[in-house]
């Protein structure tokens, strides 16, 4: 079977988007494999539709559906304007959402609410939390988690 038609088999073209119906990532992208390499399969729909990635570009999705193979909602670009287009489209992990915090919602409104009524130091609670003094000086200005 050829390329094309193998890689059409796993797709769903809904209105809009067409939705992988193969393998997905946890995150939620697509996995094929081509030429005995696991590829992400909005790579793949570049390929087969428009021809060759040029070497060290991304794939971007225009529609933020991470399982979206419609080569009509792709383009060309780099890391860096994959990390603007995520940036303007608010997609960037903070708070809970980032992979390495420790601290979730609740516990930064007890920090503050702690700090505000005087009931402990910022030391004391960076020492509760397992955090640095300093993240829960910046939660207390509001530098981070506003």
């Amino acid at each position: 079977m050829d390329r094309d038609k193998k890689f059409a088999r796993h797709i769903d073209k809904v209105p809009g988007c067409w939705l992988w119906k193969g393998y997905r990532t946890v995150y939620g992208y697509g996995m094929s494999y081509h030429n005995g390499k696991r590829v992400p399969a909005h790579r793949l729909s570049w390929t087969v539709n428009r021809g060759p990635i040029p070497r060290g570009k991304c794939v971007l999705h225009r529609c933020d559906s991470r399982a979206c193979v419609n080569p009509e909602h792709l383009f060309i670009g780099t890391k860096t304007d994959n990390a603007a287009d995520r940036h303007a489209k608010n997609r960037d992990a903070s708070g809970e959402t980032h992979g390495r915090s420790k601290l979730t919602a609740p516990d930064v409104v007890n920090i503050r609410a702690t700090l505000a009524k005087g009931e402990a130091t910022q030391r004391a609670l960076a020492i509760r939390y397992g955090v640095a003094k300093s993240l829960i000086w910046a939660i207390h200005k509001r530098k981070i988690w506003a």
